[in-house]
């Protein structure tokens, strides 16, 4: 082969234009680029598709669980670094979501919801802290979530199962059933040493955790947040949504809103009028008590909202067009502006215009200021109310801050039993049960405590029962706990202290697959009165072992009665968590790391094992779990 020429005699020859614009390739995409509104038709292309995307995306980073932390979550434990890592985790997941959602193709005559989204990122290179804040909102997860999955779900098929209740129990207690990832995440979230899961292992599963009861909370049936389980309507006449930028800092007039009416045709499938779609054809995320219209609003027509949230957290200005359902326009985190009664099925937009951290929201020649003073009520405005509790200073003087969110309509998902607008008299009774229950937690409980400051975002009321104590938590609303107002501050502090594993779990589970696929075996669970599958035991065990733990620590600290009572219920917990755990390293389905993560759970069980109780507590925890399992086998046979 001959050699080839020296350099010397090379010349150097700019080339015209190698290639024609219109053939050029495109560079590559990032992982999160901000879409731009879709291509006009075309001939050759088809109608809806993404233009190349523009800088300044919301851009998720790449995260990965150490293996320190995997090995103290293990243990029924992680403390404040944990809890950072899996917010850090749900935060990403919740962005891939959006740009699932914006990217995703919009049939006529709703507007695309890259529009909103193109803004949301116009008001983060203004106020990224406020962004994230919305982003991190527990219900602006789930409803990412939901939505995002409904839209990618075949319409001929009913995108998730029907919903599962929580069933009210005095112990208060119960597991849940992971729900399912529609994105696969390994490109932005892994582990060293450990398999990942862009589903969390979790076939099959889509409900809730829920405290006592016979399913999770949640299972993404419906919108429930009308003031409880969603209501059979009749449908009514729609118009799409839209939003336009202008993201400006102080005063001056901002550009008209995009006007996203509709176009001329309707959406392939819709009856004339909006007709409510039949029960398991819900494409765009609703369910048989809303209309086409109204799941629409409710689903990709929220993400105008989100945008309007985080510009009036962050001081920005702009006009987005947010969905009016019911009569009423949630603003995600912040508030939720009421127009009155609607017309059955009716969805109706309004253009929310923000500046200096108040808004004004007009709908149909009404107006509704919402305050800059975050939490003020006004004139046709119901703000978020926040809940604060601090510990003495001599105990640290820890902190905790959390939204008593009792408005979004994402906030509970179809969960009979959710409480509407809490008055203002029982306010005052969630604050003063809020104060002891945290001093006591960071009192005793220091490191439950650093994790329930850094994870529980919100508390959702649900209607409360003489008997029973309720409470839940939704693996894809991170951060939110659902809850009966507690009889006592001692009954919070342990609801806190086993909601706050469930949501620990949940979302590890998004990122490291712990259980193979449901093969449908079903095993008995010491706190719940059904069968449950692999990866639903393995949640209840782990949030039993806090509930083991909790007290274990506290009873140290009581006398008398209440002494006695602690005791029987660490030794109860106890027996029931070595029982489930032996279950579940027996069922032969646990992945590596999922083996690895039950002998971090089987280690703190045996240090607790060593742990004397009195006779009379052994033999009532004992008399306990024989009665609980007798009623479940004649339950059960």
């Amino acid at each position: 082969m001959p050699g080839l020429p020296g350099t010397r005699r090379l010349r150097r020859r700019p080339l015209r234009a190698p290639v024609p614009p219109r053939l050029r390739l495109r560079q590559p995409e990032r992982v999160l680029p901000r879409p731009l509104p879709p291509d006009l038709p075309h001939p050759r292309h088809a109608q809806g598709r993404p233009r190349p995307a523009r800088k300044g995306a919301l851009i998720p980073p790449t995260r990965r669980i150490p293996d320190h932390v995997f090995t103290a979550l293990s243990t029924g434990a992680g403390g404040a670094e944990a809890i950072r890592l899996l917010a850090d985790l749900e935060l990403t997941r919740t962005l891939l979501l959006l740009r699932a959602l914006a990217l995703h193709p919009t049939p006529p005559p709703h507007t695309p919801p890259s529009l909103a989204y193109d803004l949301l990122s116009d008001v983060q290179s203004h106020a990224p802290a406020a962004v994230e804040a919305v982003l991190r909102h527990p219900s602006v997860a789930a409803w990412a979530h939901r939505t995002a999955t409904s839209l990618t779900s075949a319409p001929s098929a009913a995108p998730h199962g029907p919903p599962e209740r929580a069933h009210r129990s005095p112990a208060g207690y119960g597991d849940a059933a992971p729900a399912r990832t529609p994105l696969g995440q390994g490109s932005a979230i892994g582990d060293p040493g450990l398999r990942p899961g862009g589903n969390g292992g979790t076939a099959g599963g889509n409900g809730g955790a829920a405290s006592g009861g016979n399913g999770g909370y949640g299972g993404y049936g419906g919108y429930g947040g009308y003031g409880g389980a969603a209501r059979d309507r009749e449908a009514g006449s729609a118009r799409g949504s839209g939003a336009r930028r202008s993201p400006r800092r102080g005063p001056g007039p901002a550009a008209p809103p995009y006007d996203g009416g509709p176009g001329p045709e309707s959406a392939p499938g819709d009856a004339p009028g909006g007709a409510r779609t039949p029960a398991g054809a819900w494409p765009y995320g609703g369910d048989v008590g809303l209309s086409r219209e109204e799941a629409w609003a409710l689903g990709p027509g929220m993400l105008g909202a989100v945008a309007a949230g985080a510009a009036i957290r962050g001081r920005v200005r702009c006009e987005v067009r947010v969905p009016v359902v019911r009569g009423r326009a949630m603003l995600p985190s912040v508030g939720e502006a009421d127009f009155g009664e609607a017309s059955p099925g009716e969805v109706r937009w309004a253009t929310a215009r923000t500046a200096g951290g108040g808004a004004e929201i007009h709908c149909a020649g009404m107006r509704v200021v919402v305050p800059a003073e975050p939490g003020r009520d006004g004139p046709g405005w119901r703000a978020l109310r926040t809940l604060e509790a601090a510990a003495r200073p001599r105990d640290g003087g820890m902190a905790l801050s959390v939204v008593l969110d009792d408005l979004d309509p994402h906030r509970v998902h179809d969960l009979e039993g959710a409480a509407g607008r809490v008055p203002d008299e029982q306010v005052r009774r969630w604050r003063e049960l809020l104060t002891p229950a945290w001093e006591t937690l960071v009192r005793l409980h220091r490191g439950t405590a650093e994790e329930i400051a850094g994870a529980v975002r919100a508390l959702t009321p649900l209607v409360s029962t003489p008997a029973h104590q309720l409470s839940a938590t939704a693996p894809e609303a991170f951060g939110a706990v659902a809850l009966s107002l507690p009889r006592d501050s001692l009954t919070l502090a342990l609801t806190l202290a086993h909601e706050v594993q469930h949501a620990k779990l949940a979302a590890l589970a998004h990122a490291v697959r712990l259980t193979e696929p449901d093969d449908g075996t079903r095993y008995y669970a010491p706190w719940r009165d059904d069968p449950r599958p692999l990866h639903a035991l393995l949640q209840g065990t782990y949030a039993h072992l806090g509930v083991l733990s909790f007290w274990g620590r506290q009873r140290g600290h009581e006398t008398g009665g209440a002494r006695a009572r602690a005791d029987t219920e660490f030794a109860r917990w106890r027996l029931a968590v070595a029982g489930a755990l032996d279950a579940l390293t027996g069922s032969g389905r646990l992945t590596p790391a999922g083996e690895r993560f039950a002998a971090g759970m089987r280690a703190t069980l045996r240090r607790w094992m060593a742990d004397t109780v009195p006779v009379t507590a052994a033999s009532r925890a004992d008399t306990r779990a024989a009665r609980h399992r007798r009623a479940w086998e004649s339950r059960n046979r």
